[in-house]
């Protein structure tokens, strides 16, 4: 580990998502938890963990968050359930740790309240035990629907197109051959009614110019098929 900071300028706080990280779907690995947990205890930095799609591994049990490695109370732990239940629920939690009254101060200024009903409703849900019954099927859905994708893109999309190959999530990251343009792609794919998130979305320089983000959240049709066929010929458009 480097003995100053990796960084130039002022830093107030560390943002990860250690589990299935959006858009590469990968887990950051015990060791580097510790090691950024040691980085940040050395610089005296709260960490932002966003453990958003922590409840959707594809095998395996659920991964532990960084907070449990936590042992100074430096990890703010944010979760949701919008990605497993449903995303007009708005109903999420947070753990703060050590910095529960500046967060208690953030909330009450910008958000007195929640939406109680929603809230409840995943509350009994949770204490039931559907929660868990319900996740069960849904990792298996989530798994099955990135691999139908990655299976279609290999088929039908230039030779040289790289992808991720997500540990958990429902997102898939294609890294486009040659000097394909993403964002002129995401443009042209709006005309046949397809969308996706160009890969510059994700720096804040532009870079990733020739990579791109595709959702797997929604169950396997022929339309979805039918997308990937369109976009596929439109990238061998712009390639040649």
């Amino acid at each position: 580990m480097p003995s100053g900071p990796p960084w130039k300028s002022k830093v107030a706080a560390i943002l990860v998502i250690p589990n299935f990280s959006n858009p590469l779907g990968s887990m950051m690995p015990e060791k580097n938890r510790r090691e950024l947990l040691l980085l940040a205890e050395i610089h005296g930095l709260p960490i932002i963990e966003d453990d958003i799609y922590g409840d959707i591994p594809h095998e395996g049990p659920r991964p532990h968050c960084l907070k449990a490695l936590d042992v100074s109370d430096r990890v703010i732990l944010c979760g949701s359930y919008s990605k497993t239940l449903a995303p007009g629920f708005r109903v999420g939690y947070i753990a703060p740790g050590g910095y529960r009254e500046q967060v208690m101060e953030l909330k009450n200024a910008f958000n007195l309240g929640g939406p109680m009903l929603p809230a409840q409703t995943v509350a009994e849900f949770l204490r039931t035990g559907g929660y868990e019954r319900h996740l069960r099927k849904l990792r298996q859905t989530y798994r099955d629907q990135v691999a139908k994708m990655r299976e279609t893109v290999a088929e039908v999309f230039p030779e040289g197109t790289r992808l991720s190959n997500p540990a958990g999530g429902f997102v898939l990251w294609l890294e486009l051959p040659g000097d394909t343009d993403a964002g002129q792609l995401f443009r042209e794919a709006r005309s046949h009614g397809i969308t996706f998130a160009p890969g510059q979305m994700f720096s804040p320089v532009g870079n990733f110019r020739n990579c791109m983000r595709l959702s797997c959240g929604a169950p396997w049709s022929r339309q979805i098929e039918t997308a990937l066929e369109t976009l596929a010929l439109l990238v061998r458009q712009q390639m040649d």
